[in-house]
């Protein structure tokens, strides 16, 4: 018996310390709709309490976004009929406060000992901050890309990997179609390994802006290399803009 309380109270404490520390919140409920379980950071993610739930004054389908419930819908006759099913989704939800919040939601259903699903549960995290950290991303490759075909002269964004993300010289399209992103020394170069005292690799490692000359090997002309870095949100060099003056981009052939 006391082998049995203290086991308890030992699930107990595990359970209230994964708690303090889970980021999401919890829920279950009946496949009747009565509540079971509401736990977890769900102040925070809904502004509503646990109470609210567990009462029935809030249910977590009318916060849905209309737009998106029907992804949540989809999942519903499978919850409720297949045995062991489960899903992820992502969607987004009205705070109380008015605020549209993104979240992901990992669903899966119980069932009782004859296999019939007696109960839905729902583990949610708030990944509104991931889903706006995409979408400025987003927003400044729209931009590098508008300033890099803007410019007349030979524009390259580069990657840590020196691959060619995007370029408005005329020949890197076709390449593009045919072996993804090539790596820029093989492109304008013609080597099979990055140029020594590379700048793009320069600014990489020390996160400052570059200008340098470099001779092309290919026709012994020196043209000047600017180079710009690209930081993420953590203020870390993601990509490194080259801008290779006097080269006309619409030329194919870069030996030019």
């Amino acid at each position: 018996m006391n082998q049995k309380v203290d086991g308890q109270v030992s699930s107990d404490k595990l359970y209230k310390a994964f708690l303090r520390n889970f980021d999401g919140m919890v829920l279950s409920g009946t496949i009747d709709h009565k509540p079971i379980l509401a736990c977890g950071k769900i102040k925070q993610i809904t502004g509503y309490t646990e109470k609210d739930f567990l009462d029935g004054n809030v249910f977590w389908e009318n916060l849905i976004i209309k737009e998106d419930f029907v992804k949540f819908k989809a999942t519903i006759p499978h919850l409720l009929h297949k045995k062991g099913f489960s899903a992820e989704r992502e969607f987004r939800i009205m705070h109380k406060d008015g605020s549209i919040r993104w979240v992901r939601e990992r669903i899966h259903n119980l069932c009782d000992r004859k296999g019939k699903v007696t109960t839905i549960q729902g583990i949610i995290t708030d990944v509104t901050e991931q889903h706006r950290t995409r979408d400025a991303l987003q927003t400044s490759t729209t931009i590098i890309r508008e300033l890099v075909y803007s410019v007349p002269e030979l524009m390259v964004v580069l990657d840590r990997d020196l691959r060619v993300i995007m370029s408005n010289w005329h020949g890197v399209p076709d390449i593009n179609q045919k072996n993804g992103m090539p790596h820029c020394y093989k492109v304008f170069m013609k080597r099979n390994e990055p140029c020594p005292n590379c700048p793009v690799l320069r600014v990489f490692a020390t996160g400052n802006s570059s200008c340098s000359f470099v001779t092309n090997p290919l026709n012994d002309i020196r043209r000047q290399v600017l180079c710009y870095p690209v930081y993420d949100n953590k203020g870390r060099v993601e990509l490194v803009v080259e801008n290779v003056r006097g080269v006309n981009a619409k030329k194919r052939d870069f030996s030019k």
